[in-house]
């Protein structure tokens, strides 16, 4: 499948992309670098700013002010001001693990946030998977992750998928509306060449596709768990993946060169880049969060 480079800039760890639909934006993150970065779709223009905020930094995810997002980093959460870049503190559910840091932000169909944590050293069970509705009320999902990415959602909301990345296991959880009850299951195990599942997203057919660390690898899966199509791009830690663009078919993946060596730099020579494919399948488009 063909790719475009839409940013040569080699992220350190870029994650978290979003489709910005009324700037037409796709917007990501250096996680290790506190630096956002913006691709516009209209004029093929990339601009970037630096963060005044203490890294790693998390996630991103859409406010519900054109000119704001929600911002994850190492302090907890925070509305970024996208004129000025500053800052107000949001909310911060690990407040009391210092060893705990935030990963993923998403939003769901009923425009609820959801939280994903991990442990520092990515060697203890302390990572977790939070949810908080509009009135800032915060639910525990599930806990016990070296890594956490996700989770995204099907397209009628019942369905959350979630990689626990260092188990090579992606789960589907179920929440009864009625009492908030949780039902998790194990939806697929990765073979380890398949590398690390790490950020995932839903199409509107409801198939999962998840990015890949340490194998270049872009995996598309029916909502029963059969894989579809394996996409291959030329860096080596894909991150993140989320759908945009006008008809929600543009596909932008992040990537990063943490933990590079030179001899992977001879089978990944694009790493750290920022890619877009141009899919026949369709992305869903994504809520904003409200207070």
């Amino acid at each position: 499948m063909n790719y475009e480079i839409i940013s040569d800039n080699k992220c350190l760890l870029g994650e978290s992309p979003i489709w910005h639909e009324d700037t037409k934006n796709f917007i990501w993150l250096d996680y290790l670098k506190s630096e956002i970065f913006f691709y516009n779709t209209n004029n093929k223009s990339i601009s970037s700013q630096k963060l005044d905020l203490e890294t790693p930094l998390g996630g991103i995810a859409l406010y519900n002010k054109i000119e704001s997002l929600i911002i994850s980093h190492k302090k907890g959460l925070s509305i970024l001001n996208l004129n000025s870049f500053k800052t107000v503190d949001f909310v911060n559910p690990e407040s009391t693990k210092k060893d705990v840091i935030y990963n993923d932000l998403k939003i769901d169909r009923n425009k609820n946030l959801w939280i994903s944590t991990s442990h520092i050293d990515e060697t203890e069970d302390k990572g977790s998977l939070w949810s908080l509705d509009s009135n800032k009320t915060l639910m525990l999902i599930d806990t016990g992750f070296k890594v956490s990415n996700g989770p995204a959602f099907s397209p009628c909301g019942n369905y959350i998928y979630f990689n626990d990345t260092f188990s090579y296991k992606t789960f589907v959880y179920q929440i009864s509306k009625e009492n908030n009850k949780i039902k998790k299951e194990l939806f697929y195990t990765f073979d380890e060449e398949d590398g690390y599942p790490d950020g995932v997203t839903v199409d509107v057919d409801g198939c999962i596709w998840i990015a890949h660390w340490g194998s270049g690898l872009i995996s598309k899966q029916s909502s029963d768990g059969k894989i579809l199509n394996r996409i291959n791009l030329p860096s080596k830690n894909l991150t993140s993946l989320c759908f945009g663009g006008d008809h929600y078919n543009d596909l932008i993946v992040t990537s990063a060169t943490d933990g590079m060596t030179e001899k992977d730099w001879n089978y990944f020579p694009e790493s750290g880049k920022t890619f877009v494919i141009k899919t026949e399948e369709h992305g869903i488009e994504e809520n904003y969060f409200s207070t």
